[in-house]
């Protein structure tokens, strides 16, 4: 169970154990967003929100004005910190299939913030969005190259740095990034 802090593996969380999480995480919260269980179960008031409804909600952004979506969709990548739920070990997470639906929406949005910065010529834009989505999705050769197009045009130790993160990240796979690197003479 996510709230108690298990594995998953152990045994099942007593109803008394539930009552005591959640009494505690009504005191963190406040009464008025974690209201008292009713029928079969517990539920957040809608006031509660996460990073990933922040995220959804900045995404989500459709101003015409490119400057707008630039704003928006690199504060949605700010909320990225790295890799969906590294450290954990909920089976929920897996059997929701929620890292890859989350993988997937961080690279669709780096990947429409780097087309933006590239029209707009801005390449610190398209290596910020690049290196971001990378801290979710470090085994994407796409987000990579987006990174090292736009260190490239950013700063040249930053394109280095790039690059070597990329190696890293990547090991072997990283030579399906030999054009663009040798393109940028980095090979």
């Amino acid at each position: 169970m996510a709230l108690s802090g298990g594995d998953g593996d152990g045994p099942e969380t007593s109803a008394k154990s539930v009552r005591t999480y959640m009494s505690e995480l009504r005191r963190w919260l406040g009464a008025e967003h974690v209201p008292s269980a009713r029928g079969s179960g517990y539920r957040l008031a809608q006031s509660v929100t996460s990073d990933w409804d922040q995220f959804h909600s900045l995404a989500q952004e459709n101003s015409d004005d490119p400057y707008e979506q630039i704003g928006s969709l690199s504060a949605a990548l700010n909320l990225v910190c790295g890799r969906p739920f590294a450290g954990t070990n909920y089976k929920w997470v897996d059997a929701e299939l929620l890292v890859s639906e989350i993988e997937v929406a961080i690279s669709e949005v780096a990947r429409r913030l780097g087309a933006i910065a590239a029209e707009q010529n801005m390449a610190a834009v398209a290596w910020f969005a690049g290196r971001r989505a990378v801290l979710a999705c470090p085994y994407d050769v796409g987000l990579w190259e987006m990174a090292l197009e736009g260190a490239a045009g950013y700063d040249a130790a930053e394109l280095r740095r790039t690059w070597h993160n990329a190696q890293v990240a990547l090991g072997d796979e990283a030579g399906a990034l030999g054009e663009v690197a040798q393109r940028l003479g980095l090979i």
